[in-house]
């Protein structure tokens, strides 16, 4: 083996596998080969496994060059004239990955009649070079004369490509004629394949490749920039990351370069967060590489996070302008003037992209100045004709930020401009424009959230409560109470307004987070009456009725009246809607006919309709269903509610599309339609889970039990209704636990293990926070342990008090279907109607708190 060669191949070649080489020599691809041949492409492939064994190497293109050298195939020179010159490329080195895709774009593009200039553009280090000789090497058979690479980078003068061009052919120039004048003149007849690279040097003489194709018809051309070159006859192909390969290329380099470092799979978490920090650059994959044998996969991802200076290598090979990020940035930053500068600077203030629109209003500069840092890859685009940037450019425009003192500056003028943007589309909501103004608030998400950190780390914080004002109702919303009470509390660590307690009480209420519940109403409630607003009094009127009425549901309604008046007198639509909903759920509490309800209901629907509100629109259609349910009209109700499904849907809010399917799920189980209720869970929890809702899933939790005992399957029951307590715990759901215990020990008796159902019991009566329906059903479930435990002295009075005192019809239905009405059956049947009716008039002045009173002082739980 001479220099890592071999002087011949290793085993004599067959017939076809000449005709595969030779076919490979032309530029064919393994399909077109097999097409070709009449043979599959599986044939194809176990041919040019042999083939590269034979010649002692593992890749195509070598494979190409060597049977060349061996004499196996031709140089594909036309008319046997040995006076024909043809010019070769030079090989590459070192793993090629996760560019199938674009190689077979490229191809299909050259492939086209009319395209002969072909232009690859990315910024620095995105692997322009490798790809386009990769391309070159599998093309350059089509071209009588060969391929030429001509590297631009020493290149300053335009006048300069020309003479390169001529330095790579060889050619020497006759007197009196020019570089420029010979180098037409010699290609005038010639079929040849030109790689331009680095062409950014001198985009000024791009004109030379125009004449080129004028003047010689058979000349291709392929040329790679930062920039694109501007001329109409070239065909701009933009070369994206490779993020979907990056892992696989960290890899490979390193093992390649450290072949006695091993990537262990654990490590692929970390190989990631180095592919994500560089934004998937195969240049700085490659730096990055080189770093294994002395730092852990986990630690290179931590130094590229904290400087740009860590992505950088000393290899001989490599030319100095790629031997660092910063270097193989600088020159392209260096080429801006002072105003591109900035606002390539300012862009990287941005987060998860920004509109044309949205940059030129913070950063003042033309649209002229955006093209620029479009056309020399500084700025990308992306869906919805939105613009961003690389990360490692955007780490290094931050550096730059930091060294000329404009960081605070551009993080000011960012925040600024989203609390205009977020007031405009707040106020489109509703005026037409409620979809339109969601998914461009949705969009912008990361901006705010950007903004919203910064200011409210001790920047901006007045500004960054301004931005929250406008963008709670879009987390209201889309059920992003989670987020909105983070920032909420970060925000009243500095600053208190009664709006802001306002809201921060929303979003508790909506996560469940109910404890110190009455001091922060009354401090909201203090604060709105200090800063005398009047619709913030209503709204703390609404949340104090909200926090009590299950307990005094009169009082309650007596805030929602005070509200209602309120809001009469004031110009605020939304706060008079609102309060028509919480007066239509309290009187469908108080009034047995429901009507109070259904009027306070299409009073808000009127309103909601007026200002084409979907959120307010689905929530009163949801509370028209439940009347309807609740008053026989099943058929009605089931359309009503996925009307508001629907709703939910189109605006996006999961947690109200989770509650609408477990609602449906539920009617679904009333109507033995087991199957239909179970999809509608399935979905429900699948959303739930990914919302982070476990309140809600709590609910679920529960209702797939239930089914599951119906269906007769008690262990996954049992499965059920233990995450449920599991989860009501940790979230100090009590009412939750109460369910959970109760539902446990219903599973339990029909598991018949009474000890445990006992147990259970125990546990739930302990709890002191008891609401009147979870009394209610604490004693069904204790009537059905006496049953089990055949100790019926003790069940009939408890069954005859449950009947004498039922809940309002629209709580626990199916535990009234499946648990309490079996069990008043059962009972009855077994001693007769004269001892029922003599029980249930024992039971006449006994309330289910005494009658829970009684079941404690006979010590069977303690």
């Amino acid at each position: 083996m001479v220099d890592g060669k071999l002087p011949a191949p290793l085993d004599e070649f067959k017939e076809r596998e000449i005709e595969v080489l030779q076919l490979m020599s032309e530029g064919l691809t393994n399909k077109e080969i097999a097409d070709s041949l009449f043979i599959s492409r599986e044939t194809v492939r176990w041919y040019c496994k042999h083939i590269y064994s034979k010649l002692g190497t593992s890749r195509r293109i070598e494979a190409i060059e060597l049977a060349r050298e061996f004499g196996l195939i031709g140089d594909n020179a036309s008319g046997g004239d040995d006076t024909i010159t043809r010019h070769t490329l030079p090989l590459t080195t070192g793993p090629f990955i996760g560019r199938d895709t674009e190689m077979t774009e490229l191809k299909d593009i050259l492939a086209l009649s009319d395209v002969r200039l072909l232009s690859i553009v990315a910024t620095g280090g995105m692997g322009k070079s490798r790809i386009s000789l990769e391309l070159a090497h599998q093309i350059q058979a089509q071209f009588e004369h060969g391929a030429l690479f001509i590297d631009l980078t020493i290149a300053r003068d335009p006048d300069e490509i020309a003479s390169a061009v001529l330095n790579a052919i060889g050619l020497t120039i006759s007197d009196g004629q020019s570089a420029h004048e010979a180098l037409l003149n010699y290609c005038r007849e010639k079929q040849l394949l030109f790689l331009f690279d680095n062409f950014e040097h001198v985009l000024a003489g791009a004109n030379i490749l125009t004449e080129l194709l004028k003047i010689a018809p058979n000349v291709t051309i392929i040329a790679t920039s930062r920039e694109r070159l501007n001329l109409r006859a070239e065909t701009v192909y933009y070369l994206q990351p490779v993020m979907a390969h990056g892992q696989t290329l960290f890899t490979e380099v390193a093992t390649m370069m450290r072949p006695n470092v091993v990537i262990r799979d654990d490590e692929q978490e970390a190989i990631q967060r180095i592919v994500d920090n560089v934004g998937g650059s195969p240049l700085a994959l490659i730096l990055a590489a080189t770093w294994v044998d002395i730092l852990s996969v986990a630690e290179i991802a931590d130094e590229i996070e904290a400087s740009l200076d860590f992505l950088s290598a000393e290899m001989g090979d490599m030319p100095a302008r790629q031997r660092s990020i910063h270097a193989v940035i600088e020159p392209t930053w260096k080429r801006l003037t002072a105003k591109e500068q900035q606002a390539f600077m300012w862009a990287a203030v941005f987060r998860g992209g920004f509109t044309r629109e949205i940059f030129q209003q913070m950063t003042g500069v033309s649209v002229r100045v955006l093209q620029t840092l479009l056309s020399r890859s500084l700025i990308v685009t992306g869906h919805g004709r939105r613009y961003s940037m690389h990360p490692l450019l955007s780490q290094f425009a931050h550096e730059k930020l930091d060294s000329t003192d404009q960081l605070e500056d551009a993080k000011l003028a960012h925040l600024k401009v989203y609390i205009d943007y977020a007031t405009t589309y707040h106020t489109r909501m509703y005026e037409g424009h409620y979809l339109e103004s969601l998914e461009l608030l949705d969009v912008e998400q990361d901006n705010f959230r950007a903004a919203l950190d910064w200011g409210l780390a001790g920047h901006a914080v007045e500004d960054a409560v301004q931005l929250i004002y406008k963008v709670y109702t879009f987390w209201s919303i889309r059920s992003q109470f989670l987020e909105a009470r983070d920032y909420l509390e970060r925000a009243l660590s500095q600053i208190q307004t009664a709006y802001l307690h306002h809201m921060m009480l929303l979003a508790k209420w909506r996560l469940g987070q109910l404890e110190n519940t009455e001091d922060d109403l009354a401090l909201s409630l203090a604060m709105a009456q200090s800063e005398g607003d009047d619709v913030l009094i209503a709204r703390a009127y609404l949340q104090n009725g909200l926090y009590i009425e299950q307990a005094h549901p009169h009082e309650a309604k007596k805030f929602y009246e005070k509200a209602i008046t309120i809001a009469e007198q004031s110009d605020d639509l939304s706060l008079l809607a609102d309060s028509y909903i919480y007066l239509g759920m309290i009187s469908n509490d108080l009034d047995d006919d429901m009507q109070a309800g259904k009027k306070a209901y299409e009073k808000a629907l009127a309103i909601y309709e007026q200002r084409g509100d979907l959120r307010g629109m689905s929530i009163v259609t949801y509370n028209i269903a439940l009347i309807n349910f609740f008053t026989g009209e099943t058929r009605k109700a089931n359309e009503l509610v996925i009307d508001s499904l629907q709703l939910k849907r189109q605006i996006g809010d999961k947690a109200g599309e989770a509650r609408r399917l477990s609602v449906l799920a539920m009617w679904a189980i009333m109507e033995e339609e087991f199957e239909q209720s179970r999809e509608y869970l399935v979905s429900a929890h699948s959303i739930v889970e990914k919302i982070v809702a476990p309140r809600r899933l709590i609910y679920i939790l529960d209702l797939q039990g239930l089914l599951a005992i119906i269906m007769g399957d008690y262990a996954t029951a049992k499965s059920y209704f233990e995450e449920a307590l599991h989860l009501s715990q940790q979230v100090e759901a009590h009412n939750s636990i109460v369910s959970c215990r109760s539902y446990l020990a219903l599973v339990h008796l029909l598991l018949d293990d009474l000890d445990t159902a006992k147990t259970h019991i125990q546990n739930a009566i302990a709890n002191v926070t008891m609401t009147k329906q979870e009394l209610w059903f604490v004693l069904v479930v204790i009537a059905n342990y006496h049953w089990y435990a055949n100790t019926l002295d003790a069940c009939v009075p408890i069954v005859a008090s449950l009947k004498r005192n039922p809940v309002p019809e629209n709580f626990r239905v199916l535990d009234k279907r499946y648990f309490f009405e079996p069990l008043v059956y059962r009972v009855q049947q077994h001693i007769g109607d004269d001892a029922w009716q003599e029980a249930l008039h024992n039971a006449t002045d006994t309330t289910t708190e005494q009658m829970l009173e009684i079941v404690q002082s006979q010590n069977r739980f303690k």
